[in-house]
This record gives structure tokens, C-alpha cells and sequence, in this order.
């Protein structure tokens, strides 16, 4: 009786507080979460007007321009200010968050390293309200955080830790460092003027083409490539400032290599160009340059100027054909031995495909698929190098592999029917390639070519 009653007693007990936890537990409405860090600044990141960042005993002085579209630096130097660097700050004074706050009413700020700051940042808001200062001390024992304080407050708190790097910019740091300034899509042409040579492109139609020192199909990547990097690309440092007149600007040039430069290099847009100059090395690897439009003097890295350097030969198109396999729509092909023609014939319907037939010297079908193959290893025939003229290569009718004239349509608004006409030569151990109306000749990898030639065999074959 007794071992039954206590089992009566504990399912009681068990059942009444399923019961409270059903009833009210679940119907007690949810703790509060955890009310957010408390903000030490109250600005929004874009009524910011005026930064000034003090560090290292250096202060820069930023301001807003009046249509509030540009930051720029009026001190010590004058210049449009980097705006992703000036973004960054700006985003960070208006979040930033106290994690604790360590102390009311300080009299003795040296024990936090606000004394003698790390940084300062001096701040007014664009609807004019007084200038505040805030300063950023010294690490926490454990490294986690900072002491951080505004100006007159008297109130020491704490920050994150990294946010004395992120306020802790050099007038340097704070410039915009682009060499030039301008939108590639507005780039229609471009020129490099070395004493070696001069190499002229321009764009039509979304294609380069070679203007100097021949009038050829240019490499679409290579100079979209390029002049890419002149667009985007960033100063080393700054070496000389504006200068006081135009005799000083001529000596200032003169010492670095400026007013008899090693190239030049123009991005024309439309009426408008942009001429970055190139000078002597620095002693630090990097090249002396500047942008004709304005006095600065700065460095820039080697990379580009190796890539401005580059001889002509490497910005023309390394592809020999432009049609594609499945564009092509005639194929007349000539060899010593005889020649040939084919013609792609459209399906009645989509799902038929279209097919080849070998029109010439006989009527037959042609296999699709090894068709497939031969266009797709002639198509992606690609020069090595290039020689500039013909003179001084063999070429007679025993040298030669082939000549392929090809058909094909190109697609955009409403088809264009366009041809390729390449001849292929050999002389001793080096394949030769060229398009006709283009100079010089591209060196060819052999066993790609003669890939080519045994799959035209083949084809050729197939109905012997």
C-alpha cells in the first residue's frame, strides 16, 4: 500500500507541473532580447560636412563639396579625396558603438593613452552644429578592445580594437591615388608613343583594330586588358607636389625622367583625352610617371609599364579565322593537289540540324561530325608570334598546305555575312599563316596545323 501510494503521489505531482508549464510557461510572452551597445555619435554616415584625422602628429583636413557628391583634401595637400577610404570613416563614426563605459567625469586621462591619442577625429555635421572630437587611446589589457573618449565629455569608454586602423589614415591614405581618371565604356582610342615605336588603336563597332605601325586585327582582351589597368590603376606614392611656376614645373620634370619620357601613353574619348607620362625608375622598383593634365609627380608600379611596353606584334589578334563552327556557311578549300568545296544546307525543320555536302569536285554528303572537327581545329588556329614582313620567307606553290576561304554570318541586329581568306605555308620547320589584306606573317604551332590537315584528309576521304 504504501509503494502504491507514493506512485499515486509522484503522478500527481508529474501531471500538475505539465500542467503550470502548458498553461503559463508557454503563455508568458518572451523575454526582451538584449538591448543593443549604446551609439557614442549621433550622425548619420552622410550629414558628415568636415573630418579632420589627426595621427602620428599629421593632420588631414577633408571637406564635403557643397552638392555633397565629392570629398575632397584641403590640408596639407589639395586633392580629390578617395572616397571608398573617406566612406569608410564616416560609416564608422556613425556606428560606432560603446561596449562599456569605464568611467565618468576623468581628470587624469593619461592611464588610458588619451593624453596623447592614437588618433583624433574631428567631425561636423552638415546641418552646422558644433564641432565634436573624438579620441581613440590606448589598448585594453587584453588587446580586445580600446579607450576611447569625446572631447570635453569626461566620460572614458570602450571601443572595438580595430578601429584605430580604420580612423588611423595618412593624407596619402586619403587621396584618391587613381593615375588616371576616366570611364572606359567612353574609350575609343588609344595610343602608345615609346622611342622604339609607335602603336595606335582604336575601337569601333565594340572591336579594336591596329591603326600603327600596320592596319590589323587587334587582340580584344589585351588591350581591353590594358586599358583597364590604366583606368583603375593606383599611384605607389607621391613624390612631388603642384609647383610654384612653369619653370619649376620643367625642372621638377627634367629630374625625373618627365619632359623626355620613355612613353606615353593617350586615352582618347571622343574630344577628351587623358595622357599618362612615364619617366625615370625610382630606387624602389617603381617608375616615375605623371598625368599630363596635372603637376603631381608620383610612382607606379613596373607591372604596367612592362605591359605599355610590350611590342606591337603582341596586340594583334592571335586568331587567324574569325568564323565559328556553327556560323560557317561555305568552305572552299585549295591545296597543291586539288581543291574543294562545301556547303551547309538548313534543315526544314529545327529538329532535322542542319547538314554539309561536299559540292565540289563531287556531290556528296559530308559526315557532320568529322565536318564538326575540322572546322573547330581550323577555326582555332592561333599565331605563336609574328614576323612583320614576308621578304624574307620562302613561299611557292611546293610550301604550300592550304588556302581556306570560309563563309559565315554573324549574328546582332539582323545577320552579316562575312569571310575569312587564310593561306598556310611552311618553310623548312616553321608554319606560316595569313589572312589576306594583313602584314607580316603568324608563326603557327605545326602539330595544331597538321592536326587540321589530317582531319580535312579525312573528310575528304570519306567517300573514296
Amino acid at each position: 500500500m504504501r509503494r502504491g501510494y507514493s506512485t499515486l503521489t509522484l503522478l500527481v505531482v508529474f501531471v500538475a507541473l505539465g500542467s503550470y508549464l502548458y498553461f503559463v510557461e508557454l503563455e508568458r510572452p518572451p523575454a526582451s532580447e538584449v538591448p543593443p551597445n549604446e551609439s557614442l555619435i549621433d550622425v548619420a554616415s552622410e550629414d558628415f560636412a568636415q573630418l579632420t584625422i589627426t595621427t602620428n602628429g599629421q593632420e588631414t583636413i577633408l571637406e564635403q563639396s557643397e552638392d555633397g557628391n565629392e570629398w575632397r583634401l584641403t590640408s596639407p595637400v589639395t586633392a580629390v579625396a578617395d572616397e571608398t577610404q573617406v566612406s569608410s570613416i564616416t560609416s564608422a563614426l556613425s556606428t560606432l558603438q560603446i561596449q562599456r563605459v569605464v568611467a565618468e567625469d576623468v581628470v587624469d586621462f593619461a592611464p588610458f593613452g588619451l593624453d596623447a591619442p592614437t588618433v583624433a577625429v574631428d567631425f561636423v555635421a552638415a546641418n552646422g552644429s558644433p564641432s565634436e572630437r573624438l579620441l581613440i587611446g590606448d589598448s585594453t589589457p587584453t588587446g580586445g578592445e580600446r579607450y576611447a573618449m569625446l572631447a570635453d565629455s569626461g566620460r572614458v569608454v570602450l571601443v572595438a580594437a580595430h578601429l584605430d586602423t580604420t580612423f588611423a589614415k595618412s593624407p596619402f591614405d586619403l587621396r584618391d591615388k587613381t593615375i588616371l581618371g576616366f570611364d572606359i565604356s567612353d574609350v575609343d582610342q588609344f595610343e602608345i608613343q615609346s622611342s622604339a615605336a609607335l602603336i595606335r588603336l582604336e575601337k569601333a563597332q565594340n572591336e579594336w583594330i591596329l591603326q600603327e605601325p600596320w592596319d590589323a586585327r587587334a587582340d580584344f582582351s589585351t588591350v581591353e586588358g590594358l586599358v583597364g589597368q590604366l583606368s583603375s590603376g593606383q599611384m605607389r606614392s607621391v613624390v612631388s607636389e603642384s609647383v610654384s611656376d612653369e619653370a619649376a614645373e620643367e625642372t621638377t620634370a627634367a629630374n625625373y625622367g618627365l619632359s623626355d619620357p620613355r612613353l606615353t601613353a593617350t586615352i582618347r574619348l571622343g574630344s577628351a583625352t587623358a595622357t599618362l607620362i612615364v619617366g625615370n625608375d625610382a630606387s624602389d622598383g617603381t617608375l616615375y610617371a605623371r598625368d599630363a593634365s596635372r603637376p603631381v609627380v608620383f610612382t607606379i608600379d613596373s607591372t604596367l609599364v612592362n605591359n605599355l611596353t610590350r611590342a606591337a606584334s603582341e596586340f594583334r589578334d592571335k586568331n587567324l579565322f574569325d568564323f565559328s563552327p556553327f556560323n560557317a556557311s561555305r568552305i572552299e578549300i585549295q591545296q597543291a593537289d586539288g581543291s574543294a568545296v562545301f556547303e551547309k544546307v538548313e534543315a526544314e525543320d529545327e529538329e532535322s540540324g542542319s547538314s554539309w555536302m561536299q559540292v565540289s569536285p563531287d556531290s556528296i554528303a559530308a559526315d557532320r561530325t568529322q565536318m564538326d572537327d575540322f572546322l573547330g581545329k581550323l577555326s582555332n588556329l592561333r599565331g605563336e608570334s609574328f614576323v612583320e614582313t614576308r621578304d624574307d620567307v620562302t613561299f611557292n606553290e611546293n610550301s604550300l598546305l592550304l588556302t581556306a576561304q570560309i563563309q559565315f554570318n554573324t549574328s546582332g541586329a539582323g545577320e552579316v555575312s562575312q569571310e575569312d581568306l587564310v593561306t598556310l605555308w611552311r618553310s623548312g620547320d616553321v608554319t606560316y599563316g595569313v589572312r589576306v589584306g594583313e602584314p607580316g606573317a603568324a608563326i603557327l604551332d605545326t602539330r595544331t596545323v597538321d592536326d587540321a590537315l589530317e582531319s580535312l584528309a579525312t573528310l575528304q576521304n570519306q567517300g573514296s
